[in-house]
Formats: structure tokens, sequence, C-alpha cells
């Protein structure tokens, strides 16, 4: 049985590896007026659709985390559901039961943080520690209190519907509040506990049902959705674009044609924010069709998953509001198996481009700074190059130049501090 189950390893392993190199087509759809969600996974193109209009607000799990995210921006037209939110100005969490809302077309509406899922809405009044925007967290029982009544609306089929409300704290990863209509009618009194979502970022709630949602999928490394995007001037404007997840990196490189665009093309470097490929991957012109949409040329992002795979991803058609519709190109670029202890600080390798005609990159992921030695050895075993370098945490990229060998098949070895991967070279 050993050896069955170990044969039957190495098939699995040979297939996984055949895949590395080879550039695949997929889309992802959010259908007309984008009326869904699409959460996508690198690895095996899974997708998990959701409605974008099915929740109002979104509370972050976790036991030290207090995120509190609104629905900004949904379908358009009569599915638009979009939630704006509102701290009231005339009192605190004591003038729940007389709170006025004259004038409140002049109070200014709060929004989410579109470069952290941390920051939703309700944390961006936060001033400093320990203070969480919609309440103050007390070092002493763990417990964040809310401080803030807030105004809510949002749209029901058209029509604007107005609540009220007050979370009142989060206590051992659960959730407290309350809402109203604004005459206090209507009263709902919720808990949500992070412990009946395991695995997932937030718990999601629809007011008008009174009901918590599962949206996320189990695994997903970004997100095709609708949100109010910062704008250049200061201001938000609902956007469709790309979210990625926590733990997922991205670094965009342009200026060549796609093919020919390599990690040393990136300008940023890799960055964490949740934005990182944003909306702005298209655009749409007037035609005689109407509108018309386009996706950038020499445009390719750099994608390392939440599995420390990399990826380059490059889009090339977007559907507008017919059809919500996003096609693009993946290429994983990850090495060979690699060999890694618990202790180990290194955590992936991977080679592009990969055959070469003369440098190849090394990028090594880290979760700690270590050392590491690479060698590059011909099919003979010989080392015709090795260097000694020094990780950052992060990702750090290293140019392997190969101009000066022959043709032909060599093997990049890197070894730290309980980590060991090789992978085949190609030189052409």
């Amino acid at each position: 049985m050993k050896k069955l189950l170990l044969a039957f390893s190495l098939v699995s392993v040979s297939l996984v590896q055949a895949q590395v190199g080879v550039e695949k087509s997929d889309s992802i759809e959010m259908g007309s007026t984008y009326l869904n969600d699409v959460y996508y996974l690198l690895k095996d193109g899974s997708t998990k659709i959701e409605a974008t209009n099915n929740w109002h607000m979104a509370f972050q799990t976790g036991g030290q985390t207090d995120g509190l995210r609104i629905n900004s921006a949904t379908a358009t037209g009569s599915n638009d559901g979009s939630v704006s939110i509102y701290i009231y100005p005339n009192g605190a969490a004591g003038d729940w039961a007389t709170m006025d809302t004259t004038g409140n077309a002049n109070w200014t509406a709060l929004n989410n943080s579109d470069e952290d899922w941390n920051i939703g809405a309700l944390n961006t009044t936060a001033g400093q520690f320990p203070d969480f925007g919609w309440g103050v967290y007390n070092t002493g029982t763990h417990v964040v209190t809310g401080d803030s009544v807030y105004l809510m609306k949002y749209m029901v089929a058209g029509a604007e519907t107005f609540k009220k409300l007050y979370v009142e704290k989060k206590e051992n990863s659960s959730w407290f509040f309350k809402y109203a209509d604004v005459d206090g009618s209507n009263e709902q009194i919720v808990e949500l506990k992070s412990s009946d979502y395991p695995g997932k970022n937030f718990i999601y709630f629809n007011f008008e049902t009174n009901s918590a949602l599962d949206r996320e999928p189990a695994a997903w490394d970004f997100i095709l959705t609708r949100y109010a995007a910062l704008q250049d001037g200061g201001t938000y404007y609902p956007s469709t674009g790309i979210l990625t997840n926590y733990g997922v990196l991205v670094a965009k490189a342009s200026g060549k044609e796609v093919a020919d665009l390599e990690l040393a093309d990136t300008t940023q470097g890799f960055m964490g924010t949740i934005n990182a490929i944003n909306y702005d991957w298209k655009y749409f012109e007037f035609g005689g069709q109407g509108v018309e949409w386009f996706t950038k040329d020499s445009v390719a992002y750099f994608i390392q998953d939440r599995e420390k795979v990399l990826w380059k991803v490059v889009f090339t058609a977007f559907g507008g509001s017919s059809n919500g519709k996003a096609v693009f190109s993946k290429t994983q670029l990850t090495p060979a198996t690699s060999i890694r202890s618990a202790q180990a600080d290194l955590i992936q390798t991977a080679l592009y481009p990969n055959p070469t005609s003369g440098i190849s990159q090394l990028v090594l992921t880290t979760e700690n700074t270590s050392n590491a030695t690479i060698r590059v050895v011909d099919i003979n075993g010989r080392t015709v190059m090795e260097l000694n370098q020094t990780i950052e945490t992060g990702i750090e990229t290293i140019n392997l130049d190969l101009s000066g060998l022959g043709a032909g098949v060599y093997f990049v070895q890197v070894n730290g501090t309980g980590f060991q991967s090789s992978q085949k070279l190609i030189k052409y």
C-alpha cells in the first residue's frame, strides 16, 4: 500500500509541475448590471458567486480585529442596494432613543478603505489607540465598547431605507449590536459569533432580512466586485474591479508587449494593498455602438497567492455592464518541489523566465530575514555559479546571469536553514 501511495504522489506532482509555465485563458462573469461578486482561486480556477446586493454590513471575524465595512457599491440600476453610513453628529451612544436625523443630507458619509480590509467605514474615525472609531478597546477586559450611533441608508428596489445602528461591543470574538427604524420601531438585537465562520474574513449581515450570510469560499485569491474607490481628488466613486485577499501580493509590470513582461519590469515591487490590481486595468470609450470597453495594453500583474505560488496574470477583455465579464490569461511560475521544515524562514522560490536566453530572475519568499546559498549546477553536477545572499522579509528577486554559459539544462539549488529547493532551468 505504501508503494502504491508513493507512486500516486509522484504522478500527482508530475501533473502539477507540467502546468508550470503554461499560459491558460480563463474568465469570470458578474452578470448584467454587475449583479454578482465573483470570488476566484488561481490554483484551480474555482469560483464562488454571490449577489452584490445581498448584504449591508460586514463584521470582521477573529479575536483581535475590529473592522466594520459597509456594502458601498452594488449592482447598478434597479438592483442597486448600495449602503451609505453617517456618524450621528449630535450625540453618542446614550442618545440612541432620542436620535434626530434632521439635516442628515448634509452629514458626511463614511467610506471603507479600498487599500486595507481591516479599515471599514466605521473605523475611519479612529483616533489614537485604544480608539477604534466605532468603539474603544479596554486593555483590561479586552472588550471593545461602542461609543457612537450611526445613520444607515440603503436602497431597496430603488427606494431609500433608513436605519439607526449602535454597535454595542465586540467581546470574545463575538459582535453585539442593535438597529431599528429611525423612530425606534422594529428594533432588532443581534449577536454574531466568529466561531460560526471558521476561516472566513467577515460575517456579512442583511438588515432587511435580519440574517447573517456566509459569503466567502473556503479559499480565494481575488474577487471581481463593486466598491467605492478613492479617486485622485479625494472623493470616492462606485467602481468595478479586482480586490485581493489577505496575504496575496501583487507587482504590476508595464511598458512592453505582455509576452515579454518580466518581474524585472515591475516598478513598485510587490504590494499587499487589496487594490493593487484595482479597476484601472480597463477603460471605456464612447463609440458608434455606445460605450465600448478595452483593457490596457502592455500591462501584466505578477501575483503571489496565499500559498506563496507565483502567477503572471494579464487581463485581455471586459464586457462592461452588459455582462460584467473579465477575461484574462494566467501563467503559473512556481518552481519544482521544495523541502521546508516548520522552523524554516524561506518559504518558496520561483524562476522566471524559464527557459531563458540569458538572465533569469530567482524569486525568494521569506517569513523572516534569512541567509541562503544559491548554486547553479550543470547537467554533470558541476557548480557554475554560486551566491551567498541575505534575503530580507517578504519577496526578493535576484538576477541570475547565464549569458556566459552554453545552451543546455541547468539546476538552480537554494539552501537555507531548514529549506532546500532545486528546479530545472533551460538556457537556449
